[in-house]
């Protein structure tokens, strides 16, 4: 079943792509070290990841640097000293479609660059709360305040719902903030169940809890539910608690880390695959962390900054 879904995703997604054509723009999935770009105008500019370009133009790489980039699912890679004419490199006829999560993923980033022109706005940093709750816009990645956490350092004050498979650890959860409250009102019950197995009384909107501890257990499904001192439901969702050996299945029974393209990529790239894998297998807090993680460490990447605004959107 995991094969043909995963057929059928690609199927939809190389649809989905644009035509190829001897002028449609390349994606710079990964550039390192010192690389310049040539223009077809005669314009030259140090080359980065996420970048977009002519293939009509040229690279010149220096020793030790090395391109990635993308042309529909197909990536090509620089790694020689010297100038290189794209156009006279590149593969004549890109694949189109292609089985498999690399398929699957490649497709998904080749979409969601050609989306638009210029980068999609970020998600509102304020939103209007009813009285119901929070509002359903997620925060701009990545979050843009920080607050001191119940029992611990410096804690993100948004941060990403916690639902679908939650791995055993400290987990940050947060829901809408009241005016003027004092405290706040959290309870975690197993599904189906009345008991709370723990609760917390945080004076802020957001707190961390230890998800090894003793009160958990791996593989039961949990519903957390955060209220005001009104009674008022402030956020809610359901979560199935799993172990780090879980989350590492999933990378194997995909076969993320057999792929060609995630094995020749750098740290942050991976980060990215692995998300998007994560994604796909419901553990959506860890593939939050991952995006979250790659944009920290390279927030001038339009690739990652697109395909982070758009994880949000489809899952938030």
């Amino acid at each position: 079943m995991r094969k043909l879904w995963m057929l059928l995703v690609a199927v939809a997604l190389s649809a989905a792509l644009p035509a190829q054509t001897g002028d449609a723009d390349l994606l710079v999935l990964e550039s390192s070290g010192k690389v310049k770009y040539f223009a077809p105008d005669g314009s030259k500019m140090k080359l980065e990841s996420g970048m977009k370009i002519d293939p009509e133009g040229s690279l010149k790489l220096c020793p030790k640097a090395k391109v990635q980039v993308l042309q529909g699912i197909e990536v090509t890679t620089f790694d020689e000293k010297g100038r290189h004419s794209l156009t006279a490199e590149l593969p004549e006829e890109p694949a189109t479609s292609r089985f498999g999560f690399g398929g699957e993923f490649l497709a998904l980033v080749s979409q969601t660059m050609e989306n638009t022109d210029d980068p999609p706005p970020p998600p509102p940093t304020s939103t209007k709360k009813g009285m119901g709750g929070a509002s359903d816009d997620p925060p701009p990645p990545p979050p843009t305040s920080t607050k001191k956490g119940m029992g611990g350092g410096e804690t993100s004050s948004y941060s990403f719902p916690v639902k679908g498979n939650i791995v055993a650890g400290t987990t940050l959860f947060s829901w809408a903030s009241l005016p003027q409250a004092t405290a706040y009102d959290l309870q975690i019950k197993p599904a189906g169940s009345d008991e709370p197995v723990f609760t917390a009384a945080p004076a802020e909107h957001f707190v961390e809890i230890d998800l090894s501890g003793k009160a958990f257990k791996p593989g039961t499904k949990y519903i957390w539910t955060a209220s005001g001192s009104n009674g008022i439901t402030l956020g809610q969702n359901e979560f199935t608690l799993v172990t780090e050996a879980d989350a590492a299945k999933v990378l194997q029974d995909m076969e993320v880390t057999s792929e060609p393209e995630y094995q020749a990529a750098g740290e942050v790239q991976q980060w990215l695959w692995e998300a998007y894998a994560y994604e796909q297998a419901g553990y959506f807090y860890k593939a939050w962390k991952l995006y979250g993680k790659a944009w920290e460490t390279d927030n001038g990447n339009d690739l990652i900054y697109r395909m982070y605004s758009a994880f949000l959107f489809r899952v938030w």
